[in-house]
């Protein structure tokens, strides 16, 4: 019989049939008597091993296939601050933005040699879980499937000015995956079986597709496939120790080769369309900094794509953590370009955010300092006291410490006026405030003492540490006028010196591990910043770095 079923399977060797799925028919052929002047055992014969190379092989191949979804994944390495530029797009606000960031072509083809090590790394280490089933009296199990060899990925990643998106291309892929089979299947009440190696090859394939970066209703961003086309050079089975199934392959291998190519870009568009589309909806268009400031990142202006770089118009504006809906009433100005594209990516920062910084600090009493014994560590609440044997306040202003021994110095400092910040060569802070100390006496009442009008400057330079972007201060100068005091005898330079003493133990420590703690660059965890650099440009801050993706060795 097996010669007879050689013999016909090598006169239907080059016929691909369209064949149906269904189970239904299935039952009825195996169950329907046959003719004597049809050889209809010897069709169903090969349909039954045409139908189990088809579905096994297919369920095998498109569990591989799917990885090519990876693929995309692997690309949202990009700063997050670019890939929300798809889409929270405010629009109607014909405002500057108060930052931008910008992806050079040299950034792109990082992204690109990451996608490809990624994917052949994880294509190389690529198992899938045993496979079983049946069909009729078919009995099928693909058990050891795994990839054996991954050709060199030749991929391309370009801005596409035309799409307002990206173009991605694959070419010359290709990949082995090998797997034992087991099969069952009975031919007129006869029993068949076969078992052995099968290897799948693809090899010389392409995809390009193309992907548009835009936004929802919500202002939320949203990527969409535009064009998609894919193309399997070379496909083929080869089957171990069954030179009936390598004969009978003919009938079915072409057939499966063009299932697949219809299944890559529907694949990919779903993968794209709906798996990562959710996750750049779910990155965060927010930083939160201090515990209680937050940086919008929001766009004001649509993406600009060129042949040459990606760029994003951001509000960066600070909020009050309890207050995102009042905004500052001023507008950022027009800010600087003059960048060459030698790095990956870039950022800048206008003064404007750090104006709307100070300004929501102001009118929400940030800038307001209580000083008692209540508020400071236990190793430094001597320094409010005004009887002491060394370092204090009764040593700054002895006559207070005469006037009211054994009592301890309250200080308010209060911000009166919204503080001033400029970026030129360094970045510099003024804040005028009032400042009132009195003293809490061993009774408990509370005595005033002095008052006057504070100037308090401060200057320092901006670097980068852990993805953020932090600030130094180096210098601070503090200047009274207008003291009023209830102890005729202290003067203004003794108050000064307490005071500047008081802030460099007390205020300037604060200040500075606010400005330490720093703002988020928004990229992502898996990201690193590499060599960075900050320039001061007149009312900005230009940010340029390169990048390197953790996960690659």
């Amino acid at each position: 019989m097996d010669t007879f079923l050689i013999k016909k399977a090598t006169e239907h060797k080059d016929n691909d049939d369209d064949f149906s799925d269904s189970s239904s028919q299935l039952e009825r052929e195996s169950n329907a008597v046959p003719e004597k002047k049809r050889r209809t055992p010897i069709r169903r014969y090969d349909e039954k091993y045409l139908r189990f190379g088809f579905k096994c092989v297919l369920s095998k191949i498109e569990k591989e296939l799917n990885q090519f979804g990876k693929f995309l994944d692997m690309l949202r390495f990009v700063p997050v601050w670019l890939v929300v530029t798809a889409g929270a797009v405010c629009v109607s606000l014909a405002v500057n933005p108060g930052a931008k960031g910008r992806l050079t072509q040299y950034g792109l083809n990082y992204a690109n040699r990451v996608a490809q090590e990624v994917l052949k790394t994880f294509l190389r280490n690529l198992t899938i879980p045993d496979i079983s089933g049946n069909q009729g009296s078919l009995k099928y199990s693909l058990k050891n499937i795994h990839s054996k060899s991954v050709s060199d990925i030749v991929s391309n990643v370009a801005f596409a000015p035309a799409e307002s998106g990206l173009t991605i291309e694959l070419k010359r892929f290709g990949i082995d995956v090998y797997t034992d089979y087991d099969l069952t299947y009975k031919v007129l009440f006869i029993p068949i079986s076969a078992s052995g190696g099968l290897k799948a090859k693809i090899s010389d394939s392409s995809i390009s597709f193309k992907v548009g970066l835009g936004v929802d209703s919500q202002s939320r961003p949203d990527i969409v496939s535009r064009r998609c086309s894919a193309n399997i050079g070379s496909f083929s089975l080869e089957f171990k120790d069954s030179n009936l199934m390598n004969l009978i392959k003919g009938l079915f291998q072409n057939n499966l080769k063009n299932k697949l190519m219809e299944k890559i870009c529907p694949f990919l568009e779903k993968e794209l369309n709906e798996n990562i589309n959710a996750k750049v909806k779910a990155m965060p268009l927010t930083a939160e900094f201090a515990n209680t400031f937050v940086i919008d990142y929001r766009l004001v202006a649509p993406l600009t794509i060129t042949s040459n770089y990606l760029e994003s118009s951001h509000k960066g504006e600070v909020f009050w953590k309890n207050d995102l809906i009042t905004e500052c009433p001023f507008t950022p100005n027009p800010l600087p370009d003059g960048v060459d594209n030698s790095k990956m990516v870039y950022l800048w920062l206008s003064d404007y955010t750090l104006r709307s910084f100070v300004y929501v600090a102001h009118i929400h009493d940030y800038l307001q300092y209580t000083i008692s014994k209540d508020t400071l560590p236990e190793s430094i609440k001597h320094y409010l006291d005004t009887s002491c044997s060394s370092k204090c306040a009764g040593i700054f202003m002895p006559k207070i410490g005469e006037a009211f021994p054994q009592s301890q110095l309250e200080v308010t400092i209060k911000s009166t006026s919204l503080p001033e910040v400029s970026l030129s060569d360094q970045l510099y802070l003024s804040l005028l405030g009032q400042v009132n100390i009195s003293a809490r006496l061993p009774s408990g009442d509370l005595k005033f003492l002095i008052s006057a009008k504070m100037a308090l400057s401060m200057s320092g330079n901006v670097n980068i540490q852990n993805n953020s972007i932090s600030g130094n201060i180096y210098d601070f100068k503090v200047k009274l006028a207008d003291v009023t005091s209830n102890i005729k005898t202290v003067t203004v330079n003794q108050v000064t010196d307490f005071l500047e003493s008081g802030l460099n133990i007390l205020v300037i420590p604060e200040i500075k591990a606010i400005a330490k703690s720093g703002i988020k660059v928004p990229v992502l965890t898996d990201l690193v910043l590499k060599n960075p650099e900050v320039k001061f440009v007149q009312g900005a801050i230009v940010l340029s770095s390169d990048v390197i993706y953790q996960n690659i060795q």
